[in-house]
């Protein structure tokens, strides 16, 4: 099964999250801090990363931390993945925008 590396600011929604993965046999590495589970991304090394964009409400810590794992991890060359959606309500009128990083596609 998948090392996930799981990141929200939301305790109860960590909780959620890492039990429903872990039923299902997922080795789930959960953090509530963007510093400490940046600094865990080397040790971990995860084949998935699930964050909170907005981890204080503030500043995007979400996709720092997607930039170091994909910095760590990069993909083969030439590979193509199958994309990046992040989709949130921040409640300025953006909900359903899609979010990427550099080099990648969005499926619909």
């Amino acid at each position: 099964m998948a090392k996930i590396l799981l990141v929200d600011d939301e305790v109860t929604m960590v909780q959620m999250v890492t039990e429903l993965f872990r039923s299902e046999g997922h080795e789930v590495f959960p953090f509530t801090n963007c510093n400490a589970a940046t600094e865990a991304l080397e040790t971990i090394s995860p084949e998935l990363v699930i964050t909170d964009l907005y981890l204080d409400k503030t500043r995007a810590h979400g996709l720092e931390i997607l930039h170091k794992a994909r910095s760590l991890n990069p993909p083969p060359r030439g590979h193509c993945h199958d994309g990046l959606r992040i989709n949130r309500d921040s409640g300025r009128g953006d909900e359903g925008r899609g979010l990427r990083l550099p080099g990648e596609t969005i499926q619909a």
